[in-house]
C-alpha cells in the first residue's frame, strides 16, 4: 500500500511530511536487533498515551 504525503510550508520553506498508514516491524530488521525489548518499548508508548494518569 502506498504511503500518503503532505506538504507543509514554514515561511518560505516547504517540507514533505510522509505518513505511513501501515507501519510494520520486521524481525529481520528492527526486531532482529532489539528483539523483545523493541516490542516492550512500542507497547509502553501506547500504554503511556492511552493511560496517562498511570504514568
Amino acid at each position: 500500500m502506498a504511503s500518503m504525503g503532505d506538504i507543509k510550508q514554514v515561511g518560505k520553506r516547504y517540507y514533505v511530511i510522509e505518513v505511513n498508514d501501515n507501519p510494520n516491524i520486521e524481525d529481520c530488521n528492527e526486531g532482529g536487533v532489539l528483539k523483545d525489548a523493541l516490542y516492550r518499548e512500542v507497547m509502553g508508548v501506547f500504554l503511556k498515551f492511552s493511560f496517562p494518569q498511570v504514568y
